[in-house]
């Protein structure tokens, strides 16, 4: 059953641990190719019209890169929705998108060390938009491992309701929805901040941080998929 399949990246601890990764790629990013946000395309289309109305279009690329990347893998990752077995089975999607996303990620950051800013913008900002497009929901509750902005308002909105609402059962799914998202906010906190302790001692190489993220991410989800019918 769908349910089944689906139970292992619903989890909460599941969703953090993604969380976390998305808030590290996108730190790793910002502090070391241009001040790029991979998993943030407000951010670059803001920087980019700041710069265009500045005058400084020799700093344009890397954010343009990166917003065009972003629409370009949510699209390859929406289409694996509908190719054979990606389509109907969820784990293995979920399993060839984080594998997809780990090398994406090692790639980009051998690029990075020897001195490359678009490519790795691209290939980060693809390993972000797939991540983002697969994984949605905790227990149903829709979620986001790589944007804040929705989370916070979905936060609120629980909090809210939660005292408002004259429904028991309504008051109830707000708390679990709010206990659901301030976790995802809180663990996307901590994966940007493990990344800027570590940026003055390891530079490019805290890419190291993330692929140990993604890695555990792809291997708990391996492990649980063999108890899967």
């Amino acid at each position: 059953m769908n349910s089944t399949k689906n139970q292992i990246t619903e989890r909460l601890l599941y969703a953090c641990l993604l969380t976390i990764t998305g808030g590290s790629l996108t730190s790793f990013s910002y502090m070391n190719l241009s001040g790029v946000f991979a998993g943030f395309q407000t951010g670059n289309i803001i920087k980019l019209g700041i710069h265009i109305g500045s005058g400084q279009w020799n700093d344009l690329a890397p954010f343009i890169v990166s917003i065009i990347t972003f629409m370009l893998g949510i699209a390859l990752t929406r289409s694996l929705r509908y190719l054979g077995l990606l389509k109907s089975n969820k784990v293995f999607r979920d399993i060839f998108v984080l594998t997809n996303a780990l090398l994406l990620i090692i790639i980009s950051g051998i690029l990075t060390g020897k001195g490359f800013i678009l490519l790795p913008v691209a290939l980060l900002t693809l390993c972000v938009s797939s991540q983002y497009e697969e994984f949605r929901t905790i227990h149903g509750t829709p979620f986001t491992p790589m944007m804040m902005s929705g989370n916070l308002r979905k936060m609120t909105e629980d909090a809210f309701d939660y005292f408002i609402h004259p429904q028991i059962e309504s008051k109830q799914k707000a708390k679990q929805d709010f206990i659901y998202i301030s976790s995802v906010i809180i663990s996307y906190f901590i994966g940007v901040l493990i990344m800027a302790i570590f940026q003055p001692f390891l530079t490019h190489r805290t890419i190291i941080i993330c692929i140990i993220f993604n890695l555990i991410s792809l291997g708990w989800l391996i492990i649980n998929s063999k108890n899967i019918e």
